[in-house]
């Protein structure tokens, strides 16, 4: 009993059957994805996301209005958000670059990661405990206060750590990753009387760039799953 009410015990979430309409209704829309990313401040993409691969760790940051250190990333799926930044450039924004990190959103669940609650102010003390107020932003029509369109979700702690077989890093060009995603080895040899040399490029970390794709519409999920499968495993893929 509580207050005078008799609880109820939830129904175990293993016995419930599993809907496939999630599933199917991902197949038929460009909003969805399985995926989460943290994108590099826009002043320094590349020194930023060297930062977080060298540590590999995502440090965290202060929220203004609750107190509590989180790690910022987003679900909007990546092309979609790719196709923002030119008009995020225009304004002067400072963050979210096209320069980052992602993660499966199973693999940030597990880290204690959540989406946010978009709310007024007025409804974060009564309606969230102390240990979930992480999960508030504020949101306010009559002020124009709206941060929906980043489909936040946070991470409750001052650093994210994982490894190459955690996440897929994602940057505009393929050329930009040399010093950063590749062990460069420079070997030479005689062949037919001439000198010649061989560079082999091996894969630090799983990737996708911008430019190896005709369209940013093909940055989907699959391109995701299959660069974190084979990406680093390939010794000649990017030779």
């Amino acid at each position: 009993m509580h207050g005078g009410v008799k609880e109820q015990s939830l129904p175990c979430l293993n016995m419930a059957p599993k809907s496939p309409v999630p599933t199917a209704v991902k197949k038929v829309r460009d909003d969805l994805s399985n995926w989460v990313w943290h994108f590099a401040r826009r002043k320094k993409p590349l020194d930023d996301l060297g930062s977080i691969l060298s540590g590999q760790c995502v440090k965290g940051s202060k929220d203004g209005v609750t107190g509590t250190t989180v790690v910022c990333l987003t679900e909007a799926p990546l092309a979609q958000f790719a196709k923002q930044s030119p008009v995020l450039d225009s304004l002067g924004y400072k963050r979210l670059s096209d320069y980052g990190v992602g993660f499966r959103k199973s693999w940030i669940l597990k880290q204690g990661g959540l989406p946010v609650i978009y709310q007024p102010r007025k409804f974060l003390t009564p309606q969230l405990p102390l240990e979930y107020r992480f999960r508030h932003v504020d949101l306010d029509t009559h002020l124009d206060l709206d941060y929906s369109w980043q489909r936040e979700w946070r991470v409750p702690t001052s650093s994210l750590a994982f490894t190459p077989g955690d996440t897929v890093v994602v940057l505009p060009s393929f050329d930009q990753g040399d010093g950063l995603l590749f062990d460069i080895e420079v070997d030479g040899d005689v062949v037919d009387g001439e000198s010649q040399t061989f560079v082999s490029y091996n894969p630090r970390w799983s990737f996708v760039a911008h430019d190896q794709f005709k369209s940013l519409s093909e940055l989907k999920d699959n391109i995701f799953e299959i660069a974190l499968k084979d990406g680093r495993n390939s010794k000649t893929a990017w030779a």
